[in-house]
């Protein structure tokens, strides 16, 4: 095949936690009350290690992003700036792992959207993830307390829930 770009595809392995650091959980739930009853959200930075992805930080939806009750459209300029920051200052040790967002007066699940977003992005190589995962944050009030699901969205497979751990 001399000349010709052959892609191989990468099986990744299945990823059964999400291990989310605290100041990362605080900081998603503490977003989504400031916009609320308006969606907000952005993207997760953090590792894969083996079966399991470890959240390290969250970026906030950016200054340009369209934020309703009935959707959102991060600023992706924003948040790229945010995920080369925190590459550069962990020395490349982070990188993409996905995406988070709200549902002000909706159950935390993921809409047909929501499913085809992150479907797209497990098969757009500009992403740099064959298994992108995605967090909600569900408010029915303000001030109600939160209810996060955590789901994985791998490269041409269907998604799944996961296992959800906060600690740090």
């Amino acid at each position: 095949m001399e000349g010709q770009l052959v892609r191989v595809l990468h099986r990744a392995r299945a990823i059964v936690r999400l291990e989310i650091d605290s100041s990362v959980h605080e900081r998603i739930v503490e977003l989504a009350r400031q916009k609320f009853p308006n969606e907000t959200g952005g993207i997760l930075i953090g590792t894969h290690d083996g079966d399991v992805v470890r959240i390290m930080a969250a970026s906030d939806a950016g200054p340009a992003a369209d934020e309703s009750p009935d959707g959102f459209l991060r600023d992706g300029a924003h948040c790229q700036a945010f995920l080369e920051r925190q590459m550069k200052a962990s020395g490349d040790s982070v990188t993409y792992v996905g995406e988070w967002h709200s549902h002000p007066k909706h159950e935390a699940f993921p809409s047909p959207t929501d499913v085809a977003s992150l479907a797209s992005i497990s098969q757009d190589a500009a992403f740099h993830t064959a298994t992108p995962v995605m967090l909600i944050v569900g408010l029915k009030e303000h001030d109600a307390a939160p209810v996060i699901h955590g789901s994985v969205y791998p490269e041409r497979r269907r998604g799944y829930s996961v296992e959800l751990a906060t600690g740090r």
